[in-house]
Parts: structure tokens; C-alpha cells; sequence
């Protein structure tokens, strides 16, 4: 098995306030990193979110949107040519969440089976759209193929690559852990600032 952690782009926040439920962020600037996985087996290839939009690679100074800056220095299907993956090779596909930051280039991945939570679905599709929600970013997803979950998924039986239950920025935040016979990796829970480790801090914005 192999784990590639993959810069999928930077956000500049001005700030930071939304990312933490204490105070002690308000007002304060920050830059995230924008980060995608790739899991590698004999059983299959599973990318976990597509971070923010390639094309905006093509903006070399960064696009501003309200209290963001976004970057992206090398786009996420370049990143992945590196280590001789294309879209097509890529047999499942799975969120965290469906913010815009996390789906750029979903629908690069339409051959692909698409492991969604029927929760975050439809909380992401619903009128009016959701804040930080870009619905044709992931619009594929209606005629891929799709494993919709409610709780933990298991992938394999010798590679359990799973997506379950967090304490969530959206309606069903998912975290993606691998686990093998001998290996463990431990959870990813896509948390954005130490603080909203600690202690479990979280809170969806506003």
C-alpha cells in the first residue's frame, strides 16, 4: 500500500475567526493548506477530495474571494501524472465534505466510483445553496457511479480504507482512516487549526 499526501492548493484567510469557536482566532490571518490523499493498493486506487479548482493554477498571483485568497501552484491531475496516475486509474472517489475547496476537480473523476454520504448530498444540493458550496463543481457525481454511505464504509478486507463519522464543519464531515494487518494510519479528520483539535473545537460557518 502506499499513502500520498497531495498539496491541493492555499488559502489565505484574513480571518480566521471561523475556524475556531474560542475567540482566540478573531481577526487573525492564516494560510491552510489545501490537502488531498491518494491511497494505492493492488485492490484499487482511492483519492480522497480534489481540492480546489486546477484552472486556478492559471492565476499565478491567486484569486481573492471575500476573506480568501486562493492559490494553486501545481494543479492536482499534473500532481498525480507525477506518480503515474490519471483520472481513469482512480477506482473510488470520496469526500470529506462538499465545500468548494474539497471538490474542485471532482469531475475529472467520472469513471470513478463515487462514495458519498447521502446526508452531506443533500444538505450540498439543497435551494438556497450553502455557503462555500459550488454544486457544478460536483455535478458528475449524478451519473457516476455511487456507493452512498450512512456511517463507516470499508473498502477492502485487507486494506480497510474508511470514511466515518466526525464532529463536523457541514452536516456529515467525514474522516478517512487506513488500516492494515500490521500498519495503522491514524484518522484524518480534516480539521483546518490545531485549536479545532483540541478539545474537539469545531464549528460550521456561518
Amino acid at each position: 500500500m502506499q499513502l500520498y499526501a497531495i498539496d491541493c492548493g492555499r488559502i489565505r484567510v484574513s480571518n480566521m475567526s471561523a475556524f475556531s469557536d474560542t475567540g482566540e482566532l478573531d481577526g487573525k490571518p492564516a494560510t491552510v493548506v489545501d490537502s488531498c490523499f491518494l491511497i494505492r493498493h493492488p485492490n484499487g486506487t482511492l483519492l480522497w477530495d480534489t481540492g480546489l479548482s486546477d484552472k486556478l493554477a492559471e492565476n499565478k498571483g491567486g484569486v481573492e474571494s471575500g476573506i480568501f485568497k486562493l492559490s494553486v501552484t501545481k494543479g492536482l491531475i499534473d500532481q498525480l501524472k507525477t506518480i503515474d496516475i490519471t483520472p481513469s486509474d482512480v477506482t473510488h472517489l470520496a469526500f470529506s465534505h462538499l465545500h468548494f475547496d474539497h471538490t474542485g476537480n471532482a469531475n475529472a473523476f467520472a469513471s470513478a466510483t463515487w462514495i458519498i454520504n447521502k446526508d452531506e448530498v443533500a444538505w450540498a444540493e439543497a435551494t438556497p445553496t450553502p455557503s462555500g458550496v459550488d454544486p457544478s463543481s460536483f455535478d458528475v457525481g449524478k451519473i457516476a457511479t455511487t456507493r452512498t454511505i450512512d456511517g463507516d464504509y470499508e473498502r477492502t478486507r485487507s486494506l480497510q480504507s474508511i470514511a466515518s463519522r466526525r464532529s463536523s464543519r457541514t452536516p456529515r464531515h467525514d474522516s478517512s482512516c487506513s488500516t492494515m494487518s500490521r500498519t495503522s494510519l491514524p484518522c484524518r479528520s480534516f480539521r483546518r487549526s490545531w485549536s479545532n483539535v483540541e478539545g474537539q473545537r469545531q464549528r460550521p460557518p456561518s
